[in-house]
Order: structure tokens, then C-alpha cells, then sequence
């Protein structure tokens, strides 16, 4: 990765940048870890959606395959009244119901507690709603023991006398072979102000060690002029001291609640490692800095103590730089560059990711990159959150798989040509056994979403209809055909926002009977994305089925031309073809680049001329070339 001093001769102030396909392999080292992940089960299939949450991507530094998500607990609703106990045995043969194998020996945990409940705790994460989590530390944070206790004002005074939770670990040496290891919790709830301590027991010596929860400050909520507090939270504990017991009881402090008080004693994960491990690393800024600005970095990691930090730039060590944060002073193109960490104890070391810190251009490691594969002009590349691959379904080669045990999404980003085009058409292929209504939601799924006011949504209804709503209620309509029969059916929208235009509908390359003229003209909302599988402002339930070959032209395809997209041979003019997801690999990784001011440029050829890159910031950037070079013009 370079980033040259900007041409000060240049006319437009250009600014390069050189993304290497070196930059791109980046990663975080661990050895032995284990993450304990508690999970709740709703009862008597009364919100199906409330139950489970193994994890499915890397959260506190812990892969997935590193976490162990064990049997889901009751909640008590619709259930014998707990409390719940279960027994759990992890070896190194162990791999399913969201458990892993071990890299060696063999733990034994036994756990216990009042009942489970889910919080909407989203850590560092960005914020959600309704009821489902983003991959990763939502994950953890979604399910947890709890203490049974009631939350609000005009509680009861005094402690609930209910005894928290217990988890019993033996056969630690067995996983953990050196001379010790450190434990972390990770704890949630969905009604509380503040989070008890954990005790650390060795049953073998009675040695006791409590480790706490620091800085837990819920955000209040107002109801009327009285500030309450909202319920909604949880954290991350202080890393124990070293130990080396070989069995271990974890136990929550008894909760204790006033009058709107509530120390809550639950328990959504445990981690313990005896190597260094990164739980957050240094982060890119948010967004690019102007010449002179400053900023820290820092990095938040766990191990058998002592560790030692080491701050590096491009990859070289930075004289002095050896504590948990490190600050770029008067960020320059002489100070602009790649800054990482290396964290490491006598067990080992782990690097962080880098964080891209430069006077004009913004780069930073990205995953999840779902393919433009139009393989013309300009590519618009989307976001994977959380979604699936599959080689293959029913004939079809390369889907993304959207699930009901972790709601998922893509976006595509707001360009500055492709997705407003005033005239177009939207297709797409999906695969689904319909909407599960247990839980008594009754709401439609969202299969393509990109409507504020005014846009355009496309649902699937329970019946296995489908709804087209464009632009408030006077241009939506509902088909009559149906796809909810677990089979591949194509759709196909077409539309016409002028006053006269149509919105019509097409289901497996045949006109449906719905469509309507637009009683006013209509846009698209400025500057919001496209999302597919889910709704933006979470409206509609989530799509739980496939999806394949998802297409933007911004010209409205003739009858003839969706009919042949409907057939094995497809349709092969790509004469105004926007955007082109067919899935064919697996989401990517690569680079985002982003701008402060300006217009991003990429030359034609290797020396030129730039020309613009019609997207806004950010930009993601494959691996696909050794080199890649990016300008920004004023």
C-alpha cells in the first residue's frame, strides 16, 4: 500500500493512491481460545424469531469456529418454571448444533440459571431493530441468562433473593497446556442499569477471583420530561488475572434492584485464552482528514499477562510507540500511511488489522464485498451482511442464502448514476418455502427495499403473493400468481416514474395482472440504498430463501427481452445493464477507499487519462489487479 505526497503541479490537486494486492491478506493470529456462547429459547414456538443465535462470523476477536454455542435455554414462558440446567461435552470430534471441534483435549460445562431471555444490546456495533442481530457480537449480546429480576420504576426494594447464574468448566489443562489462561464474560439484558460481578471459583482450592464490569452507562430514554433508564444493555468485563486451574465455576453476583433499579446478574459468553487476542482493533477514522488534523488509536486485547504493544507504520516498528493507544499527530502525507499493532505475551502474538490514516485519501480493510459481475463500465459492488453462499441450488450455479437464525441483508450503495435512472427495470431470481407466521407478526417479507416516502418496494406476502408499493399506497398493487413453493421464480419489475409511466410486474417472464399508471410522477429517494432480503427501517419481516442473479437496467425491458431471462439461455444484451449480482463466488475481500471533498477518478489504461469514477464515498476495491491507482479531483 503507498500513498504519494499529492502533485502539487497537478490542476486538479489530484491525489493517487496504489492498492496492492499484498494489502489485502490481512488477518488476526490466535491458538487456544474458546468462546462459550448461551443462547435462548423461546417457549411453545411463540416467537420463533427470539430463539437462538449461534455465531456466524468473527466477534471479540474469536472466530467462528472458536465459539461454542451451546443448548438454547427456556425463557419460562410456556414452560415448567426453571431454574434450567444443562450438560454439555466438547472434544475435538465434536461439530454440530453450533459446536466445534476442539484443536485438543476436552471440556465438560455444566450451566445453570433461572431462565434465558435476548436483549437488542449492540455493543460497538451499529444500532438495530425488531427482532434479529447483525453477525458477530450482536450475536453474543442477543441471548442470555438472566436473573429473573423485573425492571422498572416502583420495583420492589432490596435484593430478589434469586440465585444467579452458574457455568462449571472442567477439563481446562487439557485445552489450555501451559502455565494459564485469563477469562473474560460477556453479558446483556433486556431490563437492567447495570451488570453484577462475575466470581472466578477454583473448586479444588476455594481460591476466589471477581472481575467486574467497568463503565456500563445505558443511554436514558424520556417519557414525557422524566428520564428512565432504557433497559436495553450490557458489556464486556475486565480480563481476570492469570489462572491455572484445570476446573472452573463461573457464577454471577445476586442481582439486586430498587426502586427503578436494576443490577442484573445474567451471562450472554465467556472467553478465555492463555495467547494475545484482539477483541477490537485500531479503527480507519470514520471519515478522511484534512492536512493538520489528529487522531488516537487504539487497540482493545486480552492474554495471560504481561503484554506488550508494539505500534507499527507500513509495517515497520515505531520508535517509543509501545502502549495501548497511539496518537498521529498533524496527520501529513509524510505521517499518512498503514498503522498496526502487534500485541504479544509469552504464549505468543497477535496483529491487528491495519487502520489507514491519510491527509486526502481514506483506505481500509473491507469484507462482505458482493460482486458487480456485468463485467462492463464501472462496477457498483454491494455489502453482504450475514447472508450465505451456496455453489449450487435446484439448477441454479451460485446463490446467496438468506436466513431465518441470523436475519441477513445486502446493500447497494447510493451511486451518482445507476439507481436513479427515471425509466428501468428490477429482476431477480428467488427460491422460497414461504413465511413462517408462528410468532403472529402477519408481515410481508421484503425482497427488494429502496421507498422513503417515495421509491419503490417489492414484498412477499403469506398467501405467496407478491406486492409491488411504489410511492405511497395509490401505486401499489398485489399479483396473482404466487411463488412461495420453495421452487426458482423469476421477477421482474419494470417502471416508468413520468405521470403517465407504468409499474408493472412480471412473474417467471410473464406479465402478472397487476400493474398500475402512476397517478403522480414519482423518484427514487436520494442518496438511500438498495436493500435485498430486508427492510431498511425494519417494516417487513425478513426474506428467509435464495436469491440469484439480481439485475438493474435503467431501461424498461421489452416482453421479449424478459421472457428470454426467464430461460436457460438468459438474456445476453447488456445495453443499459446498471448492476449485475449472479453470486458466482463467494462474498470478497479487498479495500475501501473514500474521499472527503471531490470527485473519485481511476485512469483508462495504466497512464491515463482519469477520468470519474461515477460513486460516492466509500468505494470498495477488489483484488482483482496487482495494482489499482485512484485519484481525487476538486
Amino acid at each position: 500500500m503507498k500513498t504519494p505526497r499529492p502533485n502539487s503541479r497537478s490542476p486538479h490537486g489530484r491525489v493517487a493512491c496504489t492498492v496492492s494486492a499484498a494489502a489485502l491478506m490481512l488477518g488476526v493470529s490466535q491458538a487456544a481460545t474458546i468462546g462459550i456462547n448461551f443462547q435462548c429459547a423461546y417457549s411453545g414456538g411463540a416467537i420463533n424469531s427470539y430463539s437462538g443465535s449461534p455465531i456466524t462470523a468473527t466477534a471479540f476477536g474469536v472466530s467462528p469456529s472458536g465459539w461454542e454455542s451451546l443448548t438454547p435455554m427456556p425463557t419460562g414462558y410456556g414452560d415448567p418454571a426453571g431454574p434450567y440446567s444443562f450438560t454439555e461435552v466438547i472434544d475435538t470430534t465434536t461439530s454440530t448444533n453450533g459446536l466445534h471441534a476442539l484443536p485438543k483435549g476436552a471440556l465438560t460445562i455444566n450451566w445453570s440459571a433461572l431462565c434465558a431471555n435476548v436483549s437488542g444490546y449492540h455493543g460497538n456495533d451499529t444500532a438495530y431493530g425488531g427482532n434479529s442481530y447483525h453477525s458477530g457480537e450482536q450475536q453474543v449480546f442477543w441471548g442470555f441468562m438472566r436473573d429473573g429480576v423485573t425492571f422498572g420504576p416502583g420495583a420492589t426494594a432490596g435484593d430478589n433473593n434469586q440465585a444467579g447464574y452458574s457455568v462449571d468448566i472442567a477439563g481446562l489443562k487439557s485445552l489450555f497446556t501451559g502455565s494459564g489462561y485469563v477469562v473474560q464474560t460477556i453479558a446483556a439484558t433486556d431490563s437492567g442499569f447495570g451488570i453484577t460481578n462475575v466470581f472466578l471459583i477454583d473448586p479444588s482450592t476455594h481460591s476466589t477471583n471477581s472481575i467486574a464490569y467497568p463503565n456500563i452507562a445505558p443511554p436514558d430514554h424520556l417519557v414525557g420530561d422524566v428520564a428512565f433508564p432504557r433497559g436495553i444493555m450490557g458489556g464486556i468485563s475486565e480480563a481476570s488475572v492469570a489462572l491455572s486451574a484445570d476446573h472452573l465455576q463461573v457464577i454471577g453476583n445476586r442481582a439486586a434492584h430498587g426502586d427503578g433499579f436494576n443490577n442484573s446478574s445474567t451471562l450472554s459468553g465467556i472467553i478465555i485464552t492463555d495467547q494475545p487476542l484482539i477483541e477490537y482493533g485500531p479503527q480507519t477514522p470514520a471519515a478522511p482528514f484534512n492536512t493538520g488534523d489528529s487522531t488516537t488509536l487504539s487497540v482493545q486485547a486480552i492474554g495471560v499477562p504481561p503484554l506488550a504493544y508494539q505500534w507499527r507504520k507500513n509495517g515497520v516498528a515505531i520508535p517509543g510507540a509501545t502502549g495501548a493507544t497511539y496518537d498521529v499527530s498533524s496527520v501529513s502525507a509524510a505521517n499518512s500511511g498503514n498503522y498496526d499493532v502487534v500485541v504479544s505475551n509469552s504464549f505468543g502474538s497477535a496483529t491487528s488489522k491495519p487502520a489507514i490514516v491519510s491527509d486526502q485519501v481514506l483506505i481500509s480493510a473491507r469484507t462482505g464485498i458482493i460482486v458487480d459481475s456485468k463485467g462492463i463500465l464501472t462496477p457498483y459492488n454491494g455489502n453482504d451482511f450475514g447472508t450465505g453462499w451456496l455453489a449450487t441450488s435446484v439448477g441454479h450455479t451460485g446463490v446467496a442464502d438468506f436466513t431465518a437464525a441470523a436475519p441477513s441483508h445486502i446493500t447497494l450503495p447510493a451511486g451518482t448514476t445507476n439507481l436513479d435512472s427515471p425509466v428501468g427495470t428490477i429482476s431477480f431470481w428467488i427460491r422460497s418455502p414461504g413465511l413462517d407466521n408462528s410468532d403472529g407478526f402477519g408481515k410481508s417479507a421484503s425482497l427488494f427495499n429502496r421507498r422513503e416516502g417515495a421509491g419503490l418496494d417489492i414484498l412477499q406476502n403469506d398467501d405467496g403473493t407478491l406486492s409491488v408499493q411504489v410511492d405511497g399506497a395509490n401505486n401499489s398493487f398485489t399479483s396473482t400468481g404466487t411463488v412461495s413453493d420453495n421452487n426458482w421464480h423469476l421477477i421482474t419489475v419494470t417502471y416508468d416514474q413520468s405521470d403517465t409511466g407504468f409499474v408493472s410486474l412480471y412473474i417467471d417472464g410473464i406479465a402478472d395482472s397487476g400493474n398500475v399508471t402512476n397517478g403522480n410522477p414519482w423518484t427514487w429517494p436520494a442518496g438511500q440504498p438498495v436493500w435485498l432480503g430486508a427492510s431498511r427501517r425494519g417494516l417487513w419481516r425478513a426474506f428467509v430463501g435464495q436469491l440469484d442473479d439480481f439485475r438493474l437496467y435503467s431501461r424498461i425491458l421489452s416482453d421479449a427481452d424478459i421472457l428470454l431471462l426467464s430461460t436457460p439461455a438468459g438474456l445476453t444484451s447488456n445495453a443499459r445493464l446498471e448492476v449485475q449480482f449472479n453470486f458466482d463466488t463467494a462474498p470478497a475481500s479487498g479495500l475501501s477507499v473514500g474521499w472527503l471533498n471531490g470527485s473519485l477518478q481511476s485512469p483508462v489504461g495504466l497512464t491515463g487519462p482519469f477520468v470519474d469514477v461515477p460513486v460516492l464515498s466509500p468505494y470498495a476495491v477488489l483484488p482483482t489487479e496487482d495494482s489499482k491507482f485512484y485519484g481525487v479531483r476538486p
